[in-house]
């Protein structure tokens, strides 16, 4: 996977990404007819690629798992054909979610499998265009911003007295920029609720591993998460309709 976005100011990008958000919530309160807000969950696989975790020893990886939860709000464009044309949205979502990776190796001095994990924590913020057909049918797109909160590791060679839990924040980039993207699909629960449900996946450009790119022989490492998104929002028609 190529890397386009090897390190960078942090704090700055996040007052760029935050100063866009603003202006999607400044335009969209103008120019949409209609807005639904809600919660949102998802359910991923979550891989961080390229990681030379442990040494110079290689790793496999190990299939791993993480959450996401959070809530969101869509500006809807096109009044009541919004249900009866197709028609484009936008949106933004604020989540905290985790990104967990499983290495195992097996070393010929240990009769057992030496273990690892790494746990990262983010709070994160896509802006989001879907495209959606009077069927329900949807598809998305949009950039991801990640900041963050905690990076662990546990390790283990199968021992419990052996097993370690270490913080190594230090040693992760303090921000992520992804790209998202969608389908799925959702319909009317009631006059004011929408349940939708889709498959989603986020590819990193950014180097999670920056910090230690001065050490040795040193590979960078990109985010991956897909998986199932589901969400349940109250929609409101109180915006002006143009039509």
């Amino acid at each position: 996977m190529p890397i386009f976005i090897k390190g960078f100011n942090a704090l700055r990008m996040k007052r760029i990404y935050l100063s866009i958000v603003f202006l999607f919530l400044i335009v969209g309160t103008a120019e949409a007819q209609m807005f639904d807000i809600g919660l949102k969950g998802a359910f991923n696989t979550t891989w961080l690629f390229n990681q030379k975790y442990g040494g110079d020893q290689p790793f496999d990886y190990d299939f791993t798992f993480g959450t996401s939860v959070g809530a969101g709000g869509t500006f809807c464009f096109g009044g009541k054909s919004y249900y009866s044309h197709p028609t484009l949205s936008y949106g933004f979502e604020v989540r905290y979610s985790t990104i967990n990776q499983g290495y195992m190796a097996l070393y010929d001095t240990m009769p057992i499998p030496y273990i690892s994990k790494v746990h990262l924590n983010f709070i994160e913020i896509p802006l989001i265009i879907k495209g959606r057909t009077p069927s329900g049918l949807y598809g998305e797109i949009g950039p991801q911003f990640s900041s963050l909160i905690s990076a662990t590791a546990d390790s283990s060679n199968s021992n419990p007295s052996s097993q370690a839990h270490t913080n190594v924040r230090g040693e992760y980039s303090t921000g992520n920029i992804s790209l998202l993207l969608g389908i799925g699909f959702e319909a009317d629960l009631s006059s004011t609720m929408i349940i939708m449900f889709g498959l989603r996946t986020t590819i990193g450009f950014t180097d999670m591993t920056y910090p230690e790119h001065g050490n040795g022989d040193y590979n960078p490492t990109n985010s991956f998460t897909a998986g199932f998104h589901i969400g349940i929002s109250y929609k409101m028609d109180f915006f002006h309709d143009n039509h």
